[in-house]
């Protein structure tokens, strides 16, 4: 957990660029690549990060304004009228009014009583903030599992890639054997053709190897954030990490007890509820009065003068009080969208637990099997191993046919393209588990 805070700081530090540059200032993929550093570009560069900041960003604007409703609030306000002379009533035939008439105002505003609305209001957007703020912590666990994940698949095909290019160089090796038992008459053409066909068969999946590893590059970078250099070949990427240690899982039990506590979508689905409870309680607040108290000072013309800025001024107060008793059931609808919004949010918190408790049983199983495909793997490397070499003896004394080096061969690389699968399996795993319990597993630092 203190690995994933620096994390989490590290992330947050690095939203003080504008997502506007986010892009075009993005790094390219170096060409040296650890996990650390990815998970470290990732936290920088990641384009879903940035938005989750900004959504903090904006939920604390409404926090404001939502807070600065509860404070007086100053106007100043001017106004300016000309009507036409004949619409103009004079007093008694004797006296008329101007048919201009202008005022300027400061004035103060004050809600006394809002019914809750305000309070509840304010609790809303706190709650929608502390949401946002845990929603930023999912969405860091997300990114790095993502990025976690992609690596992972990419030191995967990387080792096939290496595990078939040996392929063909022992095909290779079995070809020119082959030749030059023919050419000393030890051996026959059909050998030789055998052997040709052997490498050829080989060889398209080499190319799909390699094809394979640039595209997991190519997942990798793009989890990551970052851009390709222009003269840059992925397939030229070197990672330096090799795979991690798998260390053991706590019991199953443990691991729900874990997740249920730790998994920030949790605390981001609780703050949601107490934000859709707090809308309620302001939507309720309709149907009670409103008192403001207000006061200022104004200037404006008089009206019954010759000069045009004649003026009085001075200074007022009062309180008024709304209270809107009948608006054709628009508070009531207000109220019934809001409750049902509760009851939304509560049905997702609900369905929220069931999803995260899958999702631990799910990669728990799954990391039992791959540990036991693991295992066996390594037995079944051994065996086919020692099967290639002992059809390579029989086939160089002649008590054997060179179907029998061709086919272990093919054995022995199947065997070991199915442990590096199986590896891969495991990590995945390892990492899909620790992700469910809200603990990713966080590579190497350097």
């Amino acid at each position: 957990m203190k690995r994933l805070t620096i994390f989490l700081v590290l992330g947050l530090l690095s939203g003080a660029w504008s997502p506007a540059s986010a892009q075009s200032n993005a790094p390219a993929l170096p060409s040296d690549l650890r996990l650390g550093q990815a998970l470290q570009l990732a936290l920088a560069c990641s384009p879903e990060l940035e938005r989750q900041r900004a959504r903090i960003e904006e939920q604390t604007g409404y926090v404001v304004e939502a807070r600065a409703a509860r404070l007086p609030s100053l106007v100043a306000s001017s106004d300016y009228h000309v009507r036409a002379p004949e619409s103009v009533e004079s007093v008694g035939g004797f006296i008329t009014p101007q048919n201009q008439s202008w005022n300027v105002a400061l004035s103060i505003d004050y809600v006394v009583y809002a019914g809750g609305r305000i309070r509840a209001g304010i609790r809303a957007d706190e709650a929608a903030r502390q949401a946002a703020e845990a929603s930023y912590r999912a969405a860091v666990q997300d990114v790095l599992y993502g990025v976690e994940k992609a690596y992972f698949n990419a030191l995967f095909t990387r080792d096939a890639w290496q595990i078939e290019a040996e392929a063909v160089d022992l095909l290779q090796g079995q070809l020119e054997l082959a030749q030059s038992r023919w050419e000393s008459g030890r051996g026959s053409h059909f050998e030789e053709l055998q052997a040709q066909v052997a490498l050829q068969n080989e060889e398209p999946g080499l190319r799909r190897a390699r094809q394979r590893f640039a595209s997991a590059l190519e997942a990798l970078r793009v989890r990551i954030g970052v851009e390709v250099a222009p003269d840059q070949d992925l397939t030229d990427e070197t990672l330096l990490t090799s795979w991690p240690d798998v260390e053991a899982v706590p019991p199953l039990e443990s691991a729900l007890a874990q997740a249920l506590e730790e998994r920030p979508e949790l605390d981001a689905a609780y703050q949601q509820l107490q934000a859709a409870q707090a809308r309620r309680k302001a939507a309720n607040a309709g149907q009670r009065p409103e008192v403001h108290a207000n006061g200022g000072y104004q200037v404006f013309n008089r009206q019954y003068s010759g000069g045009f800025d004649d003026t009085l001024d001075g200074a007022y107060a009062g309180v008024s009080l709304s209270w809107n008793l009948w608006d054709n059931r628009a508070t009531a609808g207000r109220k019934m969208a809001a409750q049902a919004v509760v009851h939304q949010t509560q049905a997702a918190e609900a369905q929220l637990h069931l999803d995260i408790q899958q999702d631990v049983r799910d990669s728990y199983y799954r990391h039992e099997a791959a540990q036991a495909v693991l295992d066996s793997s390594t037995t079944t490397i051994t065996l086919a191993r020692t099967a290639l070499d002992l059809a390579q003896e029989r086939f160089k004394a002649g008590s054997s046919s060179q179907l029998d080096v061709l086919q272990s061969q093919l054995d022995l690389t199947r065997a070991r393209l199915q442990q590096a699968q199986a590896q891969y399996d495991l990590q995945a795993a390892t990492a899909d588990l620790q992700h469910a319990m809200g603990q990713p597993l966080l590579g190497p630092a350097d």
